[in-house]
């Protein structure tokens, strides 16, 4: 019973250290987020969203690596709560363009320095340089489209989203 346990192949696995690295950083952000009604998902948007006025909603949800279908329920749950507008693009009238409203605005002003404040508590076993190589190494990782697991039935990359869904059912269920 007191021996150390073996990792084996999980030693040499990215997504393993990734996931078990993202535990207390995914509690924290949800934690902090809740505090103020949302979801890590929906303070993402609005905090997108706020400092990109009037962007079209595809644009958002591909910023974020958010397939559409999935973009569309958080849009429609913070527009219920008067969050956001979404408005008929003037450009192309097939598209959207979101914008925070003054509610949504005084939202995500309140909620981002404690949302911050735990994303800082649950990354205090690193240096801030260790952090700065940190956030840079990791947005090396999912800026790059070629490093996305493929569909494997129709051989297209998944979108970061679905694969942190995945993921997640996976280590969950």
């Amino acid at each position: 019973m007191g021996d150390q346990l073996k990792f084996g192949a999980l030693n040499n696995l990215f997504g393993f250290h990734l996931r078990q690295a993202y535990t207390p950083f995914g509690q924290a952000y949800r934690e902090a987020a809740a505090n103020f009604e949302l979801k890590p998902s929906q303070y993402t948007v609005l905090a997108l969203i706020k400092h990109n006025p009037g962007r079209r909603q595809s644009e958002l949800a591909e910023a974020l690596n958010i397939e559409r279908s999935n973009f569309v329920p958080i849009i429609e749950a913070l527009e219920s709560r008067g969050l956001l507008i979404r408005e008929k693009s003037r450009e192309d009238r097939r598209s959207y363009s979101i914008e925070v409203t003054p509610k949504g605005k005084a939202l995500v002003t309140k909620a981002t320095a404690p949302i911050l404040a735990e994303s800082d508590r649950a990354a205090a076993v690193l240096s801030g340089s260790e952090q700065e190589t940190l956030r840079k190494l990791l947005y090396k990782l999912y800026s790059d489209k070629k490093t996305r697991p493929v569909n494997a039935s129709t051989g297209e990359r998944l979108s970061e989203l679905r694969y942190i869904v995945i993921e997640y059912n996976y280590f969950t269920t």
